[in-house]
């Protein structure tokens, strides 16, 4: 089974789109992962799932592909009505089972007042300890149907959060955020792997190598794999700013 998760690069690299799926295609995923994507327009409708971002024009948002169909599954959680456009999610078998995956795409910023008025946030963590993120109400949606003993699962997207953050910017916010994240039974792929990050961003002017696109698993999963690592991506510079990250078990 291998499963990609991978930032699409967006508006910037619309035009390199159809030679983008191409590439996805070319890896011969599973499951693949997709943000900043824009939904194909020749892969049959039964293979994908696709959630537009909100009040965005030209239509794109986070997706999941599977090469052997999938069943989708929209998350309406507490927090949707903050969050629902940065989610995609989807039931697949593998094996004799049903596990859910999701593509997920934390925005940088704190949300906005007006997108968080009327939810109840008392019980919620703040990933920096302030306003709340796109990541703490999303962490605490996907929970709700990732915590329970036996789920399967694997959430992987463009967190635009690293382990490194805290060391590069003297701050613990991102620690706090995986912690809750393993708490909730979510396993990290790479780390099984690789004792530091590998860099996934390559936006020009920042040289830095920290890696904010991740791929987590239920335990049952995690200690099934065979590998996780950044992909190499010949002319990727055409295609998008980040590199796409993989995972076999």
């Amino acid at each position: 089974m291998r499963v990609i998760t991978w930032n699409m690069g967006g508006i910037a690299y619309a035009r390199s789109a159809p030679r983008a799926w191409q590439q996805v295609l070319a890896w011969d995923p599973d499951v693949a992962l997709l943000q900043e994507a824009f939904a194909p327009t020749d892969i049959p409708a039964e293979l994908w799932a696709f959630t537009p971002y909100r009040d965005i024009t030209p239509a794109r948002g986070t997706l999941v592909y599977s090469k052997n169909g999938l069943e989708a599954s929209p998350l309406q959680g507490r927090f949707h009505p903050a969050v629902g456009d940065l989610v995609t999610t989807a039931q697949i078998t593998v094996g004799p089972a049903a596990m859910l995956f999701a593509s997920i795409h934390a925005v940088v910023n704190p949300l906005s007042p007006d997108l968080i008025e009327g939810l109840d946030l008392t019980d919620v963590p703040t990933y920096e300890g302030g306003r709340h993120h796109a990541l703490d109400l999303i962490l605490e949606d996907l929970a709700t149907v990732t915590r329970p003993r036996g789920s399967r699962f694997v959430v992987g997207g463009d967190l635009n959060t690293s382990v490194r953050f805290d060391a590069m910017y003297n701050k613990d916010s991102a620690t706090r955020w995986f912690t809750r994240a393993r708490d909730a039974k979510w396993r990290a792929a790479h780390p099984k792997f690789h004792a530091g990050e590998e860099r996934t961003l390559f936006r020009k002017g920042r040289e830095e190598l920290y890696q904010i696109d991740h791929l987590f698993t239920d335990n049952q999963t995690w200690k099934t794999l065979k590998s996780c690592q950044v992909l190499q991506v010949p002319y990727l510079s055409e295609l998008s700013d980040h590199a796409p990250l993989a995972l076999e078990w």
